[in-house]
């Protein structure tokens, strides 16, 4: 005879049907949980497996040069695209601070420093920009000419022949004080001076020490040696004062390319320095008076400036040419004439940084950013007086200048290419980095010539040259370079090639007789592009 359940076997029997049941479903979660985390283990390794696909392709395509044309174009379409932002798998950007101290670098590490790059780069390492503040050339020589194609130093091979006092000086140039080698040209001086007896004149050497006004009879012409660079210019005895000071201005430069010459000034801004003492009544002895020296009276102490600058926040260039005008000068008279003189100057080296160039095997691997340094006389005429190499960017005398210098700075690592967030000339950037900023598509022009027969047919004209069926791999390097220079050249300006004024009505270069077959090319590329495109003009 069967037991009757009670009610708590019931409730044991139900118990125990609940807990299989729980036990069931937990076992459901459990392979659903494994499946998930198998599913994710399989979608991670895909993705570690794409990565390093796409840093191989990355590596592969910058590696060198690739021919322009059909072939390429099949090469992009079967390209797989890849959802992986590039950037967040690349090491930071190195920048090697070449110099015996770094405290009057501060301003330079500190633009390097926000662009992401790492500043404690040294020789061993594997660097991407070389800042020297000393030239780089003699001790360095023969690790510079073994450099990547990708890295870039902040000097060019020869730019002392520019930089050097002695050499601009000597150089006989239209814009410069007329300067004479001593003792090589010391029968010339005495013609000179004979023959201009009211003529004032300073001696001087390339390390800017002791310049003094002296008379010709307290000069040491004779025992001075050969290779001691000493020199004698006329001195501008007629400058133009503010407030009863002499005064001069910096026009920050930078030369991108040497062959062919490609040359900008910042345009935004300008160094102003005044004398520390009054101009009157001149005294040859206190030197304070005629020489701008480094403890400098800036422009915020000027008192017919003082407002300008403070109070209306013009810049330095803004508040020299608002006196100007008030005065009843023409402002842009003296940036005509500064730009005309960088033009002279740079050109006059020109062969001599061609020569300095040839034993390095690229010419793309330089840059460099120099003051040209000018005085105006009483006329408004322009004097250049010096341009140097590596000039001072510290603050440490004048704090206000910091925002001066920290401009000037990243505008020139952006015009050369090494301050964008995607670099163009950077280790790691691949080919198809490089064609979103420029492809050669960008750099065609002078449709007129290169789709007529003399070009289609024969490459012997030199305006076929500019062509893509005539166009060599080197030059059109040249053309992206100049191209991506002008896109992000920020606050500079081009001055070599010189500007367009007006869209050209031809793009022929042959007028240009004294440029280098390699500079007339570059102004007929530029010339072309202005005609489509009035914005490439200037």
């Amino acid at each position: 005879m069967k037991r009757k359940l009670s009610d708590s076997d019931m409730e044991g029997k139900d118990s125990v049907a609940t807990l299989r049941r729980r036990i069931k479903q937990q076992g459901r979660l459990t392979t659903v949980l494994g499946l998930i985390l198998l599913l994710g283990l399989c979608v991670i390794g895909v993705n570690v497996y794409e990565l390093k696909a796409l840093k191989s392709t990355g590596s592969h395509h910058g590696g060198g040069h690739h021919e322009e044309g059909r072939e390429a174009g099949r090469m992009d379409e079967k390209r797989p695209v890849h959802a992986v932002n590039a950037m967040d798998v690349r090491k930071p950007h190195k920048a090697w601070i070449n110099s015996r101290g770094r405290s009057h670098l501060q301003h330079v590490i500190a633009v390097f420093e926000r662009l992401g790059y790492d500043t404690s780069a040294t020789r061993e390492d594997s660097w991407d920009v070389m800042w020297s503040h000393e030239y780089p050339f003699g001790q360095l020589g023969g690790l510079l000419t073994e450099m990547k194609a990708t890295q870039k130093v902040n000097h060019w091979p020869g730019s002392g022949y520019l930089t050097m006092k002695g050499n601009l000086a000597t150089s006989k140039l239209k814009s410069t004080p007329l300067g004479f080698r001593i003792p090589k040209e010391v029968a010339e001086f005495r013609a000179e001076a004979k023959e201009h007896p009211d003529k004032l004149w300073v001696q001087k050497s390339n390390n800017h020490r002791g310049v003094r006004i002296k008379k010709v009879e307290e000069m040491e012409l004779l025992d001075v040696p050969y290779d001691a660079n000493v020199f004698v210019q006329e001195f501008i005895s007629n400058p133009l004062l503010i407030d009863g000071r002499k005064f001069d201005i910096g026009i920050y430069t930078v030369i991108t390319s040497v062959d062919p010459l490609r040359v900008y000034i910042y345009e935004e801004e300008l160094l102003l320095r005044f004398c520390s003492q009054p101009y009157h009544p001149l005294d040859v002895v206190e030197m304070n008076k005629y020489v701008v020296t480094d403890d400098y009276t800036p422009t915020w102490k000027i008192p017919l400036l003082v407002s300008l600058y403070n109070d209306y926040h013009y810049s330095h260039k803004q508040t020299l040419a608002t006196h100007l005008r008030r005065e009843g000068y023409d402002p842009d008279k003296v940036w005509t004439a500064v730009k005309d003189s960088i033009r002279e100057a740079v050109f006059a080296k020109e062969p001599d940084f061609k020569r300095s160039l040839q034993r390095y095997p690229s010419n793309r691997n330089f840059f460099e950013l120099v003051r040209f340094d000018f005085v105006i006389d009483e006329k408004l005429n322009v004097w250049l007086m010096e341009v140097n190499m590596s000039p001072n960017l510290s603050s440490g005398h004048f704090a206000p200048n910091k925002w001066l210098y920290e401009q000037v700075v990243y505008n020139a690592l952006r015009l050369v290419g090494v301050a964008k967030m995607t670099p163009t000339n950077i280790r790691d950037v691949n080919r198809d980095e490089r064609e979103m900023l420029v492809n050669s598509r960008d750099i065609q022009v002078a449709p007129e010539h290169c789709t007529a027969e003399d070009c289609t047919g024969d490459c012997g004209k030199p305006v076929c040259k500019l062509c893509q069926v005539c166009r060599a791999a080197h030059v059109s390097d040249t053309f992206k370079d100049a191209f991506l220079e002008h896109v992000n050249r920020g606050n500079f300006r081009r001055v070599i090639p010189e500007p367009l004024e007006i869209v050209p009505s031809s793009i022929d270069a042959a007028e240009d007789e004294k440029l280098s077959d390699n500079n007339k090319l570059m102004v007929m590329w530029f010339r072309g592009k202005c005609r489509l495109d009035p914005a490439w003009c200037l």
